[in-house]
């Protein structure tokens, strides 16, 4: 991805790119700077999501959390982005600001059709692992392609990885 910023340094879509695989490869510092780039070579969902998205994985939620409302005002409030901010919340400890996120997406999933991962994220941010194992198992039945796109890893992230459901979730993904 780096070769690919290099080649097309004014793609911001790259630099995002770069700016998730930093962010899961654990140089957060690394994926706040691509990001960066990206929100000042184009403001769109993507780059604002990427932003926040790093931010929150450098612990810099005040920042992660103005970039998560950018993304959510140029989204329309994309599920995924209000997952994403729900833990950001819960990362830094207001609790309640990520339940009222996850009220808001279980009640947006009663008027249409809400990704079970995000629910699952939010759930898990929210402090309702119940739940975030309904939403997962969910996902898992009706093949939610965020469930492998990267949702499982947040789920780890907000701390279920040591529930035994994990396990067992795993085990149907033929993951274990």
């Amino acid at each position: 991805m780096k070769r690919a910023v290099e080649y097309d340094p004014l793609s911001a879509s790259a630099h995002a790119v770069l700016a998730n695989l930093c962010g899961h490869a654990g140089r957060s510092s690394e994926a706040v700077r691509a990001a960066k780039s990206a929100t000042e070579l184009e403001e769109s969902f993507v780059s604002y999501f990427a932003l926040s998205m790093a931010c929150r994985i450098d612990r810099q939620f005040e920042e992660a959390l103005a970039a998560g409302e950018m993304a959510l005002a140029l989204s329309g409030r994309h599920v995924l982005a209000m997952a994403t901010q729900s833990m950001i919340f819960a990362d830094w400890g207001r609790n309640s600001a990520a339940q009222a996120i996850y009220q808001e997406l279980v009640a947006r999933a009663r008027q249409g059709y809400v990704q079970p991962t995000a629910l699952a994220i939010s759930a898990c941010a929210a402090g309702d692992s119940d739940k975030a194992f309904e939403h997962l198992r969910e996902a898992y039945e009706i093949r939610d392609p965020g469930l492998a796109a990267g949702a499982w890893r947040n789920v780890h992230c907000v701390g279920l990885s040591k529930d035994p459901r994990c396990e067992e979730i795993l085990v149907r993904m033929g993951l274990k």
